[in-house]
C-alpha cells in the first residue's frame, strides 16, 4: 500500500504549523496525542511541504485561498492516491485557481472505479474515456502551473511541468517533488 494523503506547499518564514489557515482544519486530538501534521520537505526561501495525512480539506480552493492571504504567497495542494497519482489544486492571487493530475493513466483508473473528478465525463465512463479527458487537459494545466510559479516569483518551465505530470516512473509523491523543481522552487540551501 502506498501513500494516501495531502501535501500542501506554502511559503512561511516561521513555524508553518502555526499558520491559522492550517490550524483551522486541524482535527481535534487529545492533548497527549502528538500533532499528526508534519513538515515533510523544506525547500529554499521559506517554501515548505506539509503532510496533512488524510485530513485533506473539504474545500481545497477556500483552504488554499486562506493560506495565500495569510502568507502573501501562492499555495498548492496535492492529494495523493496510493502513490499512483495526485490531484493538484494551485492558487495564487495573480494566477487564480488551477486543477489537474499527475499521471493521467492511474488517475483514469481511479475515476473509472468511481472516484469523483470535477468536471469529468459522466459516471460509468470507461477508463479510456477518462484517460483521454484527463490527458487532453494536461498541457493547459502545465501552462497554468507555470503561471502559478511566475506569481510565486519563479520561472516554471511548462514543458518540464508537462513531462513530470505525464510521467509514469516512480511514486506520485516523488513526481510531485520533481514538479516543484520544474516549477522553479529552489532546493534547500
Amino acid at each position: 500500500m502506498g501513500f494516501w494523503g495531502g501535501l500542501v506547499v506554502v511559503r512561511c518564514d516561521g513555524d508553518v504549523l502555526e499558520l491559522e489557515a492550517l490550524r483551522q482544519d486541524e482535527p481535534e486530538w487529545p492533548e497527549e496525542t502528538p500533532l499528526r501534521w508534519e513538515i515533510w520537505h523544506v525547500a529554499g526561501q521559506g517554501w515548505q511541504v506539509v503532510n496533512v495525512w488524510r485530513d485533506v480539506p473539504d474545500e481545497p480552493e477556500e483552504f488554499l485561498q486562506a493560506l495565500a492571504l495569510e502568507t502573501g504567497s501562492p499555495t498548492l495542494l496535492a492529494v495523493v492516491f496510493d502513490s499512483d497519482t495526485a490531484y493538484l489544486t494551485a492558487f495564487g492571487t495573480l494566477s487564480g485557481v488551477s486543477e489537474g493530475w499527475i499521471e493521467a493513466r492511474s488517475a483514469a483508473g481511479y475515476a473509472a472505479q468511481g472516484t469523483p473528478l470535477p468536471g469529468g465525463p459522466e459516471a460509468g465512463a470507461g477508463e479510456r474515456v477518462w484517460f483521454e479527458w484527463i490527458d487532453a487537459r494536461l498541457p493547459a494545466h502545465a501552462d497554468e502551473l507555470s503561471a502559478w510559479a511566475d506569481a510565486a516569483g519563479f520561472s516554471g518551465d511548462s514543458e518540464q511541468v508537462l513531462e513530470v505530470m505525464r510521467g509514469d516512473h516512480g511514486c506520485a509523491e516523488d513526481r510531485f517533488l520533481g514538479l516543484l523543481t520544474a516549477l522553479g522552487i529552489p532546493p534547500r540551501s
